[in-house]
């Protein structure tokens, strides 16, 4: 075993084997030490973890398995049209942030899980393209709220304006790539860059400085209209800042990941997960085909689970090949954010 591993096992070990604590522990110590996290909104963080709760995730991990095979595996055909795929995370979110057993949890953090859990194939991978605007309050869904100039919009509403924008967008690009998760992230980068710019608009307009906690307390109809953001002239960027690491030990920065949705039996309700490989001075980049998580031949297979669906367990086991490790070397503290 490297000393890498021995460490690592070491600081697993400290935490007495619980990986929920351990990842808090590694991502507040090692990944953004001093309590510098890097982010894009109002309170910059590394993770949607605060560490603020007491609440170990560690005695839910057997619950949540629980509520993925019920939504997603309980029948068949779930992947096999985007209509049952789209209802399956709705019934999903919708579970996680009103059970009780899930405290803390809304409709963010349980969407971010979907998506994470789909990539990690948990779930269908076109799972990961799922996202929805349902409360008015938050980034996506203010923007919404901001557009219609209306303070009392409830969830539901808020949720069809935002299936109905879907639709005029994929009535354009009807390719996939314009996903729910793309359009949901792109309204909140709007609500950033809105408020920046409605800010230097109220105080250029009224001579003095409005501070911004004051100004989201105002009604909707009092504002600028949302269409300032069109107005290079008036216009402020939002303060969205792209986080990678850099790992020191292999001189590059990481590799990312991306969906193939078309070609090589790929489609957006069986879409296929991508390594893209960056090499080290950045002169050419690899494209890998990694996995779609399913059984068939067309699955290339890099990674996989011993058993997928209603057969897993808690014990079932993730299988790499060697050329996806050879990627990955294991280096603990060695990655620094860059922005």
């Amino acid at each position: 075993m490297s000393s890498k591993h021995e460490m690592l096992q070491s600081l697993n070990n400290d935490h007495g084997g619980n990986l929920y604590q351990f990842l808090c522990f590694l991502s507040r110590k090692h990944v953004s030490p001093d309590s510098k996290f890097p982010g894009t909104c109002t309170e910059a963080r590394h993770s949607p973890c605060s560490h603020n709760s007491n609440f170990d995730w560690d005695c839910r991990v057997a619950q949540v398995l629980g509520v993925i095979k019920k939504h997603f595996y309980q029948r068949n055909g779930v992947d096999a049209n985007v209509k049952n795929i789209n209802v399956a995370c709705r019934s999903f979110v919708d579970e996680m942030s009103a059970s009780s057993a899930f405290p803390c949890v809304g409709s963010f953090l349980a969407n971010q899980f979907l998506q994470i859990a789909a990539l990690v194939g948990l779930c269908p991978l076109a799972c990961s393209c799922y996202a929805a605007a349902t409360e008015p309050k938050l980034g996506s869904g203010q923007f919404i709220r901001l557009a219609l100039k209306d303070d009392d919009i409830s969830n539901q509403q808020c949720l069809f304006e935002f299936e109905q924008l879907f639709n005029d967008v994929e009535n354009v690009w009807d390719d996939g790539k314009v996903s729910r998760a793309i359009i949901e992230n792109t309204l909140c980068e709007l609500s950033r860059s809105y408020w920046k710019s409605a800010w230097r608009n109220v105080k250029q307009k009224k001579g003095y400085k409005v501070k911004m906690k004051v100004l989201r307390g105002w009604p909707t109809k009092r504002l600028p209209p949302v269409e300032i953001v069109m107005n290079d002239q008036i216009r402020l960027e939002s303060d969205a800042t792209d986080v990678f690491y850099k790992f020191d030990h292999s001189k590059q920065i990481q590799h990312f990941f991306k969906l193939k949705l078309t070609g090589d039996s790929a489609t957006k309700v069986k879409p296929i997960l991508v390594l893209v490989r960056i090499t080290k001075n950045g002169s050419e980049n690899e494209c890998i085909k990694v996995t779609s998580w399913k059984k068939d031949s067309a699955d290339p297979k890099l990674a996989r689970w011993e058993s997928r669906g209603r057969n897993m367990q808690m014990t079932t086991k993730l299988m790499l090949s060697q050329r996806l490790k050879a990627l990955f070397p294991v280096a603990l503290g060695l990655g620094s954010p860059k922005h």
